[in-house]
């Protein structure tokens, strides 16, 4: 059976980097960006954004100012991740090219990562661990282990969405560490998940960080979902304008973006990330929101299926 490996992945890397550079520089901006942006020109963070994410571009920023050299320094990283995937998974030139070239080249993919975004590192850095654990497995290596937790830990600390991956993945790298007893691989997956928890946090602990309470903001969203299922306001009062409506939060909510209420006429809805909640409107909301599942159940259930 043939040992050789084809490189056909790199080149189709370096063809998909190239297209996305000549498409979308210097990269799309959204507010979540512009906030960034302006985190990262004044050096005062919010961690209700990535902060590393902020960091970098303050450092891109002075080498070349603008969004357009951290797009690049994301599309790199991107395209990097898909190349070296695909040469793993694959030892042919065809299915490498064709899977480098899809992972990046798929419009929802592609949409992504045209914007100056934390998603788009997030995907690359998840993408250079799964392929560092498949090099691994061809050559078995501590080194690559541990680059594939650091790896996994900065996709968390650009974006929490990428926690889920944290504890099945945690389990595989126990087992390919040399752990075959349950109990030591329940340990080690315990204390590799902790680990990279830890790391992921560590930028959003600095000085010059502001910390905001984020949990308000789901509850909030979870509050205007309910509230229009059972067409009563269940927003305590302390938490939104008095002129806010059921039918108003109608409008505006949507399904696959919770965080459209926020955009009311007047700012009827404190927006957590942004606002300092009083004591009471935190233990309001907290209130309120406890009491969902006990006193509308049905709804609460059928609003976290559909989320």
């Amino acid at each position: 059976m043939p040992t050789t490996r084809s490189r056909a992945a790199w080149p189709a890397a370096l063809v998909g980097l190239a297209v996305t550079l000549a498409l979308f520089y210097p990269g799309f901006m959204s507010v979540d960006s512009a906030v960034q942006w302006a985190q990262a020109r004044s050096d005062v963070y919010e961690n209700h954004h990535p902060v590393l994410m902020a960091l970098t571009w303050s450092a891109v920023d002075r080498v070349w100012p603008g969004p357009g050299g951290l797009f690049v320094l994301h599309s790199t990283l991107f395209w990097l991740a898909a190349g070296w995937l695909a040469y793993e998974v694959f030892r042919h030139a065809l299915p490498q090219v064709v899977l480098a070239l899809t992972l990046g080249l798929w419009p929802p993919v592609l949409g992504v990562i045209a914007h100056v975004w934390k998603d788009g590192p997030m995907t690359a850095f998840v993408l250079l661990t799964l392929a560092a654990l498949l090099a691994e497995r061809r050559r078995p290596s501590r080194g690559l282990l541990a680059f594939a937790v650091v790896m996994l830990a900065i996709a968390c600390a650009y974006r929490h969405n990428a926690l889920p991956l944290v504890v099945p993945l945690a389990w595989y790298i126990s087992a390919r560490a040399g752990g075959h007893r349950r109990v030591w691989r329940i340990a080690a997956t315990g204390g590799i998940t902790v680990l990279i928890a830890l790391l992921a946090v560590v930028p959003d602990r600095l000085p010059n960080v502001t910390q905001r309470t984020m949990w308000p903001m789901l509850a909030l969203c979870d509050l205007a979902a309910i509230s229009i299922a059972v067409d009563e306001m269940l927003i305590p009062p302390s938490a939104h304008d008095p002129r806010l409506t059921v039918d108003e939060l109608r409008s505006l909510y949507l399904p696959y973006a919770h965080i459209a209420i926020f955009d009311n006429e007047g700012g009827k809805i404190p927006i957590p990330s942004m606002t300092d909640l009083s004591d009471v409107q935190k233990r309001d909301i907290a209130q309120a929101w406890r009491r969902l599942m006990i006193d509308h159940p049905q709804a609460y259930l059928a609003h976290r299926w559909q989320t």
